[in-house]
């Protein structure tokens, strides 16, 4: 039985917004800038990455680390790895309220901002991480100070 879930709408645009931006692949790829990535990072994602490899002859060591479903990598995603769409939906969901805590110490009021700066800074902090986002000092100071 599907249970409705009510959930904010800076993570339902969030949500929206990297699934557009990161295409889903059902299959593990080469990290995009591994030498296997750069070569042959095309054919990978839509077929078994085992067959992939076996057809063009490939080590798998040269596409570490190894990402599935949104752009999710770790050590536990290897050439095996695949994900469903129900299943990267949600880990998406997990991985975005993981990644937004670290807005907390960076911009504590950012839940009072306007939605497209909720969904930009939590768009911002899943891909540059909190050390990333961190090192705008001067755009987090205006955002911090309401400009």
């Amino acid at each position: 039985m599907n249970e409705l879930i009510c959930r904010p709408q800076w993570l339902e645009q969030t949500h929206a917004d990297l699934k557009r931006h990161e295409g889903f692949r059902p299959y593990a790829y080469p990290d995009p800038l591994s030498p296997l990535g750069k070569k042959h990072g095309s054919k990978f994602g839509y077929k078994p990455a085992r067959n992939v490899l076996a057809s063009i002859g490939a080590n798998e060591k040269d596409g570490a680390p190894w990402t599935v479903g949104y752009g999710f990598t770790g050590k536990n995603i290897t050439p095996d790895t695949t994900i469903t769409a129900e299943d990267a939906d949600e880990k998406l969901y997990d991985e975005i309220v993981a990644h937004v805590k670290g807005l907390d110490k960076l911009v504590p009021d950012w839940l009072q901002a306007p939605l497209y700066v909720q969904s930009v800074l939590a768009n911002l902090i899943f891909n540059m991480g909190a050390g990333g986002l961190g090192e705008f000092k001067n755009t987090l100071k205006m955002i911090n100070s309401g400009n």
